[in-house]
């Protein structure tokens, strides 16, 4: 798991689950277990899971869990970069919390 002051190594083939740390304990727990049972089901390398964010589940056990690729998330920041003309001179915050996928596209 990332914490808010880790970045996530979108180089390497390791799994991130991101995940709300309010949540309750029990909900976050049985999440993050869904998370991994799914990955280590479909042998998925090189993903970040995040909880959608469109959801309209009345209760966190209906939260849906995405898995994205790291390599889909680096695709998307050069297409950003190359959109606005950025450039490594520039700087960006950090305005959502990680476990968002907009937090994720630091």
């Amino acid at each position: 798991m990332v914490s808010a002051q880790s970045p996530i190594d979108l180089h390497s083939d390791a799994n991130e689950i991101l995940l709300n740390p309010r949540w309750p304990e029990d909900d976050y727990q049985a999440l993050y277990r869904l998370a991994e049972k799914s990955q280590s089901e479909k042998n998925l390398k090189g993903h970040v899971w995040i909880a959608t964010s469109g959801s309209t589940a009345n209760s966190i056990s209906a939260t849906k869990l995405v898995a994205l690729s790291k390599q889909a998330l680096m695709a998307s920041a050069r297409s950003v970069n190359l959109h606005l003309q950025s450039s490594a001179k520039d700087v960006w915050t950090q305005v959502l919390p990680h476990f968002h996928v907009g937090g994720a596209g630091y």
